[in-house]
This record gives C-alpha cells, sequence and structure tokens, in this order.
C-alpha cells in the first residue's frame, strides 16, 4: 500500500510539472464553480421557495443539478487532459455536456439503492410534506437532531427503544449492504464514462472488474478524505488545492487498475 501511494504521488507530481500554468488555471476553476454553487444556491434559497412540493420548483432544482453534474463532468475531464498532457482551454469545460445523460443514469440508479433504505425510514419516521417539501437534507438533519436530542433523555430512549428496537438496527444495516456494495465495485463507472466515453453497460462492467483489490480504494479514500477535513483548518483554498490534488491522485489511482488490467 505504502508502494502505490508514493506511485501514485509521483506520477501526480509528473503530470503537475509538466504543466503548472494548467493545473493553476484548473484550481482557480474549482474555485469559480464552488463558488458559483455556494453563492447561487444561497440567493436562490433566499428568493425562491426552492423546496416546494410544486411541478415548477422541483424542475428548477433537476435542472440546477443537471448544470453542476455537467461542469463537474467537464472539470473532470479537464484533469484527464492534464494527465494526458494534453494543452486544452479551460473554457472547453463547456464541450462535454453530451456525456451528462449516462452519468446522470448512473447517478440515478446508484440513488435507486437507497431507496430500500430510505424507504424503511420514512416508514418509521414519516416524512412530512409540508414541513420538508422536497427537501429531504432537511428532514435527515432534523430526523438526526431529535434522536440526539431523544438519545440524552433516559425515559424517551427507553421510548424510543420500543418503538425502534435491535431487529430494525439490524434490518437498516442489511438494507446500508446495496448502497455500500455500489459505491465499492462502482465508483469507478461515471469516471469511466468520462475518460473513454463508453455505453453505462460497459462502465459497470469496467468498474465491476477494476475494482477487485477494495481494501485499496477502502484506504485509500480514508486517507485523501482525511487529508481534505484537515486542510479546511487552513482554509477554502488550501481545502480547494488539495481537493484538486485529491481528483488527480484519484484518477492516476484508475488508469494504474486499468493498465493492470490489460
Amino acid at each position: 500500500m505504502i508502494n502505490l501511494i508514493k506511485n501514485l504521488i509521483q506520477t501526480s507530481t509528473i503530470c503537475i510539472k509538466a504543466n503548472i500554468p494548467f493545473f493553476i488555471s484548473l484550481i482557480f476553476l474549482h474555485i469559480l464553480i464552488m463558488l458559483s454553487v455556494i453563492l447561487g444556491f444561497n440567493w436562490i434559497n433566499n428568493n425562491i421557495e426552492i423546496y416546494s412540493f410544486t411541478l415548477g420548483p422541483i424542475l428548477l432544482r433537476i435542472s440546477l443539478f443537471l448544470l453542476i453534474l455537467g461542469l463537474w463532468t467537464g472539470y473532470f475531464k479537464l484533469i484527464f487532459n492534464l494527465i494526458d498532457q494534453k494543452n486544452d482551454s479551460i473554457f472547453s469545460i463547456l464541450k462535454f455536456f453530451y456525456l451528462l445523460p449516462k452519468i446522470f443514469a448512473v447517478r440515478v440508479l446508484s440513488y435507486l439503492t437507497l431507496a430500500p433504505v430510505f424507504i424503511f425510514i420514512i416508514n418509521k419516521f414519516p416524512y412530512d410534506v409540508t414541513k420538508y417539501g422536497t427537501n429531504i437534507e432537511y428532514y435527515l438533519t432534523d430526523l438526526s437532531s431529535n434522536l440526539s436530542s431523544i438519545y440524552t433523555d433516559e425515559i424517551s430512549r427507553n421510548l424510543y427503544f420500543s418503538y425502534f428496537n435491535y431487529t430494525d438496527l439490524i434490518i437498516l444495516t442489511g438494507l446500508a449492504i446495496l448502497p455500500l456494495f455500489f459505491l465499492v465495485k462502482f465508483w469507478l463507472a461515471e469516471i469511466l464514462i468520462i475518460d473513454t466515453e463508453c455505453n453505462i453497460k460497459q462502465s459497470l462492467y469496467m468498474s465491476f472488474l477494476l475494482t477487485k483489490p477494495i481494501y485499496q480504494f477502502v484506504i485509500l479514500s480514508l486517507l485523501i478524505s482525511f487529508i481534505n477535513v484537515f486542510m479546511i483548518i487552513f482554509g477554502f483554498l488550501f481545502f480547494t488545492i488539495s481537493l484538486t490534488l485529491s481528483y488527480i491522485i484519484m484518477f492516476n489511482y484508475y488508469r494504474l487498475l486499468l493498465k493492470n488490467k490489460s
């Protein structure tokens, strides 16, 4: 594992040194995308009922999601251009929206693996459409907060466990196996589509074949996640640089898996 990490760091360093101006451009583009998303959603939340359970806001949310997904698709394509030492303008980020339907289909498939977990949770803790609208994150945050409050009170905790017992926890854990399996075995599907522009079936098949060393992915992901969380301490700029480097390292890891498979 140590040799793998050294290899990835060395390979990524070579990619960056070969085109430092392009790497710097990727960092600033990354900052621009993240700030645009943060400020844009902040303005929308303050001026539009974005989570209303009506057709207009729902279509708006879907459109914004597809826009952001398309931008990240283009950004990741640019990172592959850096790795392949291709000189391309950062403005070409808008050229790759044609990959969006396949990327979106894989993303929907990943969400469907979470459906049994979500249905089970809603069955136990009913979803108030009037209160939450389409804001599922607010529902989960509110649920987490309520459960934390219940756990601190012994009487409430006893009542809670009489309703949501250890059997339910076992069932919930069992249902969570499917999305976890999809995560570790098919995390390369979207990357394969972006890099090779293959179809959905091929991306899923190749991802399944390439991800046999699961422990490598788990260890590498945990290590990179820890570094990125740590870099938040130093501010938004350092966090963005760290995140950009993380993408380069993970894409080089994917290329290494692809090379070893062939």
